[in-house]
């Protein structure tokens, strides 16, 4: 494995943020459009940001390793 320079950091963990932030927000902002509440569309957000944080280590894997060719 190479190291990661600071803009490659920065520019995947920003991606992995997103990953993560964009599906409980969109969740808890159609809901609460639809259903006119708030206590409903913020439990149901937050689950979707739980589970989404539990599937983030397997993105956080994938996205974070830069892989380099081995060819001895």
């Amino acid at each position: 494995m190479e190291k990661l320079s600071t803009k490659d950091i920065f520019v995947r963990g920003s991606i992995l943020g997103a990953i993560i932030t964009v599906p409980s927000v969109s969740t808890f902002l159609i809901l609460w459009y639809i259903t006119g509440e708030m206590i409903i569309p913020a439990v149901v957000a937050a689950a979707v940001h739980f589970a989404t944080m539990m599937l983030s280590y397997k993105f956080a894997k994938k996205i974070l390793v830069k892989h380099v060719d081995d060819k001895r």
